[in-house]
C-alpha cells in the first residue's frame, strides 16, 4: 500500500493544464479529456492559479484532501477517475504511472495556493485597507512561528521547520502547523465525501 504524498504544480500553457516534474522526465505534460475541467473547477478560488498551483494526491487518504476520484477503467493506455462529489470524470494519461506501480483504485487530492500566489493576494491587499494589514500580519506571524510548511515530507510527517529551532526539523509532530498552514486552501471549495 502506498502511503506517500507527491506534489505537482500544474499551470496554464498554450491554454492548456499542464505540469513539469523533472524527477520523473515529464515537461509541459498536459491534463486533457476531462481531467482539465475538474481542474478548472477546483482552483476557481485560487488567486492566480493559470500561474501555478500546487496539487497534491495520493492513493490513500491524507489531511486536508477535498477531493476523491473512483478509478473507472483503462483507455488508451490510461485511466479515468470519477468524483462523485463533483459529478465528473477525467481521464489520466500514462504519466500516472510514473507515480504509482498500478493505477490506484482511488485518488485523494487536495488543490491550493503557491505561497508565491499567496504572496500576490496578500501584496494586492495591502494598499492601505485594514485587511491587507491583518492579512499581511497573520502571514509574518505564521511565518515566525515557524508554523508554515514549506516542504510536503514535513507537513505528511507531522514535523516542522521553525527559525527559532535553527531551521532543523523538530521530530514532534506540531498540530498548530496544519491549521495554520491551510490558510491559503481555497475557502469555498467542500467536495470531501461524507464518511
Amino acid at each position: 500500500m502506498d502511503e506517500r504524498v507527491d506534489r505537482d504544480s500544474p499551470y496554464k500553457a498554450g491554454g492548456l493544464w499542464v505540469f513539469d516534474d523533472p524527477a520523473v522526465g515529464l515537461r509541459r505534460e498536459p491534463f486533457v479529456s476531462g481531467a482539465d475541467a475538474i481542474i478548472d473547477r477546483l482552483v476557481q478560488e485560487i488567486p492566480d492559479a493559470k500561474s501555478g498551483f500546487t496539487l497534491l494526491f495520493s492513493a490513500q487518504p491524507f489531511p486536508g484532501f477535498q477531493a476523491e476520484f473512483e478509478w473507472r477503467g483503462e483507455e488508451f493506455s490510461g485511466n479515468w477517475y470519477y468524483s462523485p462529489a463533483l459529478g465528473m470524470e477525467g481521464w489520466l494519461c500514462p504519466a500516472l504511472l510514473k507515480y504509482f506501480d498500478c493505477a490506484p483504485k482511488r485518488i485523494y487530492a487536495q488543490f491550493r495556493a503557491k505561497a508565491f500566489n499567496t504572496l500576490k493576494l496578500i501584496r494586492r491587499a495591502d494598499t492601505g485597507n485594514v485587511l491587507g494589514y491583518f492579512a499581511t500580519g497573520l502571514f509574518a506571524l505564521a511565518c515566525l512561528a515557524g508554523c508554515v510548511a514549506t516542504d510536503i515530507n514535513s507537513t505528511t510527517e507531522g514535523a516542522s521547520s521553525s527559525p527559532r529551532s535553527g531551521g532543523q526539523v523538530n521530530a514532534e509532530p506540531n498540530p498548530e502547523a496544519s491549521k495554520i498552514s491551510n490558510h491559503t486552501d481555497p475557502p469555498n471549495i467542500t467536495y470531501r465525501p461524507g464518511r
